[in-house]
């Protein structure tokens, strides 16, 4: 744009505004600092100088205010006429008003932190518009509910003092609200995070009591039909230990079990289809921010990068791919298709920190931070409290985050028919489920105890 153009859409917007401002007459149901704020924000607007500003004021001076200019005429910068203006008509009683107010403001059951946010800087700015960021910030924590004054003030305190300001206030109001939702949320019988990409699911068992049912692995593929058809396989050596890997989806892997029954054994033992992990092997899940959108993450100690899985790149804002094609390989032997790398911001508690992931089509979670967030951040893992810290290099706590639990529905299956499964084989079975889990776009099948 021309500097012709630029000066014409400054003037037409000067005009606008000052048609616009609202005459000051000095009552007392009028308020001198609203007015000169008014004012202030046009010149924020256009950048206009001292003369404009003292201009705009005494053009719209009227009634006892204009009588008072006119005997005080000698007051012709802008800052000692808004000086003087603030003395003159800002009353004892309007301040101490104010003051009660802000005393007495509280945040509504129904009100929105924005909505409660606003009304205090308003208080604030009218009983002093130099008012410093630190009296604000203790006039909003008056004031806030008390589900979010201890984690707000904590987080706070975590923050260094320049960065203490009623915008960074706002932000991590906010931010722990929406982490209470969500916990809200977690407790619904729901499946928010099972991904749609994959059907493919491995388990591991220990060697039963038939020498030739070693392991099986099962695939879930959902159709509106009441018997639906897996696979089982015994390619996958014996196991007696617990998976830690989130790609293979860690479980309690129980002894001596297996579906449908040995030969010798006609009652048959129904597999638990659990949405979720076994208790005693549940993974650390916390909530985080992935790109500004909040969300859930495994911790995974036990992978040493951090994947992402490329169904919830879908949901978010991110930057571009950079294409690599790699293959991982999970706990157990399956592989993890690598297709891209791609920068994530992952925010806890208002604290920044960047990742370089990769992007999955077949992942089995979300969100897997590896060793390479763990030790970038100096990660500390507090079981027995249920958090994480990240700290600096000094170990000084930067951010919490808490375990939460996923959500979890389980449903019993049974075979139709039995099958031994020779070693190393795998076949297509027919079983049956429940007409309510025929949508089901995707589940996990584990052993069931005897």
């Amino acid at each position: 744009m021309s500097n012709n153009a630029q000066d014409s859409a400054m003037i037409i917007c000067y005009r606008e505004c000052l048609s616009n401002l609202e005459k000051f007459n000095g009552g007392e149901e009028q308020k001198i600092l609203q007015f000169i704020n008014n004012i202030e924000r046009i010149d924020r607007m256009i950048h206009a100088n001292g003369d404009i500003l003292h201009c705009m004021c005494t053009a719209k001076l009227d009634g006892k205010a204009k009588r008072w200019y006119e005997d005080n005429m000698t007051l012709t910068q802008w800052e000692n006429l808004k000086s003087a203006l603030l003395d003159r008509f800002t009353t004892s009683d309007s301040s101490s008003n104010i003051v009660e107010q802000l005393k007495e403001r509280k945040q509504k059951s129904d009100e929105t932190i924005t909505s409660y946010y606003d009304a205090v800087i308003k208080l604030c700015r009218e009983y002093d518009s130099s008012m410093s960021q630190k009296m604000m910030i203790s006039g909003l924590q008056n004031g806030i509910k008390d589900s979010l004054k201890t984690q707000i003030k904590r987080q706070m305190k975590l923050l260094p003092e320049s960065a203490r300001t009623t915008q960074a206030f706002l932000k991590i109001a906010k931010d722990e609200l929406e982490f209470q939702e969500e916990d809200s949320f977690e407790k619904e019988p729901v499946q928010p995070y099972l991904p749609l990409i994959t059907n493919t699911i491995s388990t591991t068992s220990q060697q039963t009591r038939n020498d030739s049912e070693k392991a099986s692995t099962s695939t879930y593929s959902s159709t509106h039909e009441h018997n639906n058809k897996y696979t089982l396989s015994s390619n996958i050596p014996t196991s007696n230990s617990t998976s830690r890997n989130p790609t293979s989806r860690p479980r309690q892997i129980i002894p001596g079990t297996h579906d449908g029954g040995h030969s010798s054994n006609k009652q048959q033992n129904p597999s638990a289809m659990n949405y979720t992990l076994s208790k005693l092997s549940t993974p650390i899940y916390i909530n985080v921010q992935v790109n500004n959108k909040q969300h859930r993450a495994i911790v995974d100690t036990g992978s040493a990068v951090t994947i992402i899985n490329q169904q919830l790149l879908k949901k978010i804002y991110h930057k571009e791919f950079i294409h690599k094609k790699k293959l991982h390989k999970s706990a157990n032997c399956s592989s993890i298709n690598i297709i891209d790398e791609i920068q994530l911001e992952i925010k806890i508690q208002g604290y920044k920190t960047f990742i370089l992931a990769d992007v999955a089509t077949n992942l089995i979670t979300d969100l897997s931070l590896g060793n390479d967030w763990i030790m970038t951040n100096n990660v500390i893992i507090d079981t027995p409290q249920r958090c994480i810290f990240l700290t600096d290099q000094k170990r000084h706590i930067l951010a919490t985050a808490q375990f939460v639990k996923p959500s979890h529905l389980q449903s019993s299956v049974l075979l139709a028919d039995e099958i031994t499964l020779p070693p190393r084989s795998e076949k297509c079975i027919d079983i049956k489920v429940l007409s309510s889990m025929t949508n089901i776009s995707e589940a996990l099948f584990e052993p069931a105890p005897y």
